[in-house]
């Protein structure tokens, strides 16, 4: 048992437990995470970084950052940052909709056999779980 610390003598190496077979995702799937990322990107956190960094704009027109002219960056950084995340987390149930569509899809086949593991924001807050679910799509 080379390579294990001293769990091994114990019967515990974990070098040695077995993994199982990851599924190989078909041409299918690889297609519709290329199109879901694509289209995430230029119609939902494009069009949401365009609009939070357009009212970081009209605040810095405005004035409000005369008095600390160093949070500016961190302002248009925050704005594009925020839209990014925004924008891809709005498109979720639209590419979940994408995989469901598909006819030889290894994800389908994973939100058809668990269905109640849905795309989704989660927030911890000391032992409790806040989750916002998307809507059943029809």
């Amino acid at each position: 048992r080379a390579g294990c610390s001293s769990l091994a003598q114990m019967g515990f190496c974990p070098h040695e437990t077995p993994r199982s077979e990851k599924p190989r995702l078909t041409a299918e799937d690889m297609a519709a995470f290329r199109r879901c990322r694509s289209e995430s990107f230029w119609w939902g956190s494009f069009p949401l970084m365009a609009g939070a960094s357009t009212i970081v704009a009209s605040l810095q027109y405005q004035g409000s950052f005369e008095e600390k002219p160093g949070s500016l960056i961190a302002s248009y950084l925050a704005a594009g940052f925020l839209g990014f995340l925004g924008g891809r987390l709005m498109y979720m149930g639209k590419c979940r909709q994408m995989f469901l569509e598909l006819d030889d899809s290894r994800v389908k086949d994973f939100f058809v056999q668990n269905p109640t593991k849905r795309p989704g924001p989660r927030f911890y807050f000391g032992g409790y779980t806040l989750k916002f679910a998307l809507p059943d799509q029809p």
